[in-house]
């Protein structure tokens, strides 16, 4: 009687190179699709490289089309968030505590020099006596003791809109005021908070140098921010002539619109975000009554 002989026995070493097979071929695989990865990046990078305009239209072309839509869907919104949600939820109520101190709520007063009309004219804005018209307009250091109407429209800074109906400022006077007492308040902020706190010493912060006034400063300190900040300034300034009305610089059709500009900054503008609530304030019922005071300063 003839007997099968016996199967061959799996042993530990053909498991160890079946494993070791697999794992080769998935590092081959692997391997692979990066090496095609790279290719098409490379490709691609060299396309951009090579042509950089055809990209960018395809780009803009793309992001017209997704602003299309965007545009279409927010058409369907209701602007006043507050109707979804339900009364006396603390939701809502958070929402307009945001909206108290976020105010949409613009007012927007318009400044120009007489150059803007007559260029003969060389009045700048960025004169220290125009520049000192608008700051005492916004309220400053200089006379933040006035009364109602000689202290400005912001006389308070950190009441939030609640006592003069103004959250904030925005204009060329602003923003030269806030660089010009910026390493004062530094200073006393870096005392305060960082060496008071932070060592083992009690610094009388009251005595380090007061640093710059919120208040305009001399011509050279003006000329001296202007230029250091870059073309910051050309979004609040404008200088609005028409040097040569035979000539369509901008090539739009219009000979009357173009600003070559003289030099000159001739107009700006004060924009004012105003508490959405006046009537918080105690003094002005509404926007027409808070208006009217600005008016008033004016």
């Amino acid at each position: 009687m003839l007997l099968d002989p016996p199967p061959t026995p799996v042993t530990m070493d053909s498991e160890a190179s079946a494993t070791e097979a697999l794992r080769h071929a998935l590092d081959r695989a692997a391997a692979a699709m990066k090496d095609t990865f790279q290719q098409r990046l490379s490709a691609l990078y060299s396309t951009v490289l090579a042509s950089p305009g055809t990209v960018l239209t395809l780009f803009i072309v793309i992001s017209a089309v997704f602003a299309q839509q965007g545009m279409a869907f927010q058409e369907q919104i209701d602007g006043d968030v507050e109707i979804f949600l339900p009364d006396g939820a603390s939701s809502t109520d958070l929402l307009l505590e945001v909206r108290t101190e976020w105010s949409t709520d613009l007012a927007v007063i318009y400044i120009t020099t007489p150059n803007a009309k007559n260029p003969n004219d060389t009045t700048n804005i960025t004169d220290e006596a125009i520049l000192n018209e608008i700051s005492w307009l916004e309220g400053d250091d200089r006379n933040i003791g006035g009364d109602s109407t000689s202290r400005g429209m912001d006389f308070d800074k950190d009441d939030h809109g609640r006592n003069d109906g103004v959250l904030w400022i925005i204009s060329p006077a602003q923003v030269i005021k806030e660089i010009n007492s910026a390493d004062g308040r530094f200073n006393n902020s870096l005392c305060v908070h960082g060496v008071n706190n932070r060592l083992p010493v009690a610094l009388d912060c009251e005595l380090l140098p007061e640093g710059g006034e919120y208040a305009i400063p001399n011509q050279d300190r003006i000329d001296q921010i202007i230029e250091e900040s870059n073309g910051a300034f050309d979004a609040l300034i404008k200088d609005t002539n028409d040097m040569d009305p035979t000539v369509d610089s901008d090539g739009d059709g219009n000979f009357t619109n173009d600003m070559d500009g003289d030099g000159i900054w001739d107009t700006t503008a004060i924009v004012v975000g105003m508490h959405h609530d006046p009537s918080v304030t105690g003094d002005w019922a509404d926007f027409s009554a808070l208006l009217n005071h600005f008016q008033d300063i004016i």
